[in-house]
């Protein structure tokens, strides 16, 4: 077994935490244009972890309501190593 050094160890949790990131503003982004050209209008729910490691900046806006429509709502991830998602409520 290859023991990790310090700095590849930091970097293999970056890598993580970078690809963890993309994939969220992908699946947001394939979200909003699906809403665009086929539902436009629904209500998305802003859901957090919803455990232990959820920060101060998601916490408070986790189960709140928007449409899509509503240009000032918060679109995750928020910030590195954000693990929110939106919703589509039906």
């Amino acid at each position: 077994m290859v023991k990790l050094t310090n700095k590849e160890h930091e970097k293999g949790e970056v890598d993580k935490i970078k690809i963890q990131t993309e994939f969220i503003n992908e699946h947001n982004r394939i979200m909003k244009k699906l809403d665009e050209q086929f539902i436009h209008g629904v209500t998305y729910e802003y859901v957090t972890a919803r455990d232990e490691k959820v920060c101060q900046m998601c916490l408070p806006l986790d189960g709140n309501m928007t449409k899509s429509s509503d240009v000032d709502f918060a679109i995750p991830p928020l910030h590195a190593n954000c693990r929110c998602r939106l919703i589509v409520m039906i």
